[in-house]
């Protein structure tokens, strides 16, 4: 009921706000309008395809549209940046009021959605030409009427590389090959070879194993890496929780409680300057992947289109036979409680 009532709500003021819009004028000033909005890990892993739009168009016409909270990120990341504030499309003053202004200071000749689905945004964007892939999910399925051209995916099920590379073909008209656009961002960070990095958490529970599973792998670091301090990073209050947890249940070792001390960028800092990083799906793991910090992991399943097969990161799942041993009432999904220490430590090993 939830979501049908945000569907009619964003159809309704999306179409209100187009009507009032042909008694506007929006002069094409020839600005490119990029929408790259999913999160920090998808704003890193498109990266090398921002570049290349941004080589194409000149970067004095390229602006990306982010959430308010991802704003300081493509900043630090250099690109000219429209923030999306908060709740700015749930309220429909708040909306008009921001797209007006997008469309009047803009007016732009190209829209390009470079994220894996499509919005109500896209409905209110004045410009020549819209382009992005098209979503067949209820809930997005009639704004695809406002691209000016679309394509979908070869394959749903493919990696997250393939995805953009598929995105990057289509927008940039260009026949890309992988290697053109795997994200480097090595130049960007400090980096240094010390400490190990843990982030607790990721953006569902389910992702996450118990803290007694994670203190059995850490055993295995401080065995590994006996000089190396650990440092805990997260935010939130539930990822407090955990880190103290883990605090409790190995006392007197060389852990550090970084969990919501620090900034999304000092988190960032801690990682690329870390000997290894280890935690599950997240914005950390792909900052991993795109400045080839080593790490390990912690997933489900492994064959998602998320887990990146590189020689720098090590993926590992839950073994064939679930592990009924854990019980946690507050982690309690088989799958993720069900990853080996034998496998664990086989990737500290490799990964040494």
């Amino acid at each position: 009921m939830i979501l049908k009532k945000s569907y009619i709500r964003d159809r309704i003021n999306s179409l209100v706000i187009n009507f009032i819009f042909k008694f506007c004028k929006f002069e094409n000033n020839g600005k490119i309008l990029v929408k790259s909005m999913d999160g920090i890990g998808d704003i890193l892993v498109r990266s090398r395809v921002a570049e290349k739009i941004i080589e194409k168009y000149g970067k004095e016409n390229v602006y990306f549209l982010m959430k308010d909270h991802y704003k300081n990120l493509g900043e630090f990341l250099e690109y000219n940046v429209i923030g999306i504030p908060r709740k700015s499309e749930k309220s429909f003053f708040k909306r008009l009021k921001m797209m007006y202004e997008i469309n009047k200071k803009y007016s732009p000749k190209k829209f390009l959605n470079i994220e894996f689905g499509n919005d109500s945004i896209v409905a209110n964007i004045v410009a020549e030409d819209k382009i992005g892939v098209r979503d067949n999910s209820q809930m997005a399925q009639c704004y695809n009427g406002y691209y000016t051209e679309s394509f979908l995916f070869r394959d749903i099920n493919e990696k997250i590389l393939d995805k953009i590379k598929d995105i990057g073909i289509n927008i940039l008209d260009n026949n890309l090959k992988l290697d053109d656009i795997l994200p480097d961002l090595r130049d960007k960070f400090p980096i240094d070879n010390k400490d190990i990095v843990i982030a607790v958490g990721s953006t569902a529970r389910n992702r996450v194993c118990s803290p007694l599973k994670m203190k059995e792998y850490i055993e295995e670091i401080f065995k590994i890496y006996p000089e190396e301090k650990i440092i805990l990073v997260g935010n939130g209050n539930l990822q407090k929780e955990y880190a103290k947890k883990i605090i409790e249940l190995l006392p007197n070792k060389k852990i550090i409680d970084f969990v919501d001390k620090t900034n999304l960028m000092e988190a960032f800092e801690l990682v690329t300057k870390s000997k290894l990083f280890v935690g599950f799906e997240s914005g950390l793991y792909n900052l991993c992947f795109v400045t080839r910090k080593k790490g390990i992991g912690l997933f489900r399943d492994t064959s998602v289109p998320f887990a990146h097969e590189v020689p720098w990161l090590k993926n590992i799942g839950p073994s064939e036979k679930i592990d009924i041993s854990i019980k946690d009432e507050d982690y309690p999904d088989e799958r993720i409680n069900s990853i080996s220490v034998e496998s664990f430590k086989k990737a500290l090993e490799e990964l040494k």
